[in-house]
């Protein structure tokens, strides 16, 4: 299997709070499917990776502004998945969440794209200057979570269980045997969402 077990570990909890957030979105309001979770590296050395959550795209869709009806939702799924990343780094002892968070969710680490896909929909809506304000808010959604011990479930699913190699190091989530896992899971978390 992998030559980097930490680094899959890591790729894995950051796109299972994507799914995660996507499976809440689905139920609780409109949001799409999730067609595949891919994990790869990012070279041939095979010390990082990184990871992708595709979503189930509608056809003849044209992709349109966030909004602001499904802002909300959105910011949320932008930032689930550093939130389980921070929490998969963080065991046993869960400490300094916050930093890990902040250390994943900005330009340039694994939650880039999550990042600026959250500057944009807040852009598009004219809430720019909120930014800081939904870090802040996060943090405090971070705190609840660990006092809750909502997300500790989770991080018991040995992320191997769940991948299947593609070849060359690349891997391919089994989506529907994880949900199946994780379906007791969820509903704890849900009483925290949004």
């Amino acid at each position: 299997m992998a030559s980097n077990i930490k680094e899959i570990g890591r790729c894995f909890f950051h796109e299972l709070g994507h799914l995660v957030s996507r499976d809440l979105n689905r139920e609780y309001f409109s949001g799409p499917d999730v067609e595949e979770i891919k994990i790869y590296p990012v070279n041939e050395s095979l010390e990082k990776y990184t990871a992708f959550t595709k979503p189930v795209v509608p056809k003849n869709v044209q992709k349109a502004p966030t909004s602001i009806l499904k802002l909300a939702q959105l910011l949320a799924l932008d930032s689930y998945g550093c939130i389980f990343q921070s929490f998969y780094l963080g065991r046993p002892t869960f400490e300094n969440l916050d930093n890990r968070y902040a250390d994943c969710f900005r330009y340039g680490d694994d939650g880039s794209y999550d990042y600026r896909d959250l500057e944009s929909r807040l852009r598009t809506n004219d809430l720019s200057s909120y930014i800081w304000t939904f870090k802040e808010k996060t943090i405090v959604h971070i705190g609840v979570l660990k006092d809750s011990k909502a997300i500790e479930s989770f991080l018991e699913l040995d992320p191997y269980n769940y991948l299947c190699n593609n070849g060359e190091e690349n891997y391919f989530v089994r989506i529907s045997e994880l949900r199946k896992d994780y379906s007791l899971f969820i509903k704890e978390i849900s009483k925290f969402y949004i």
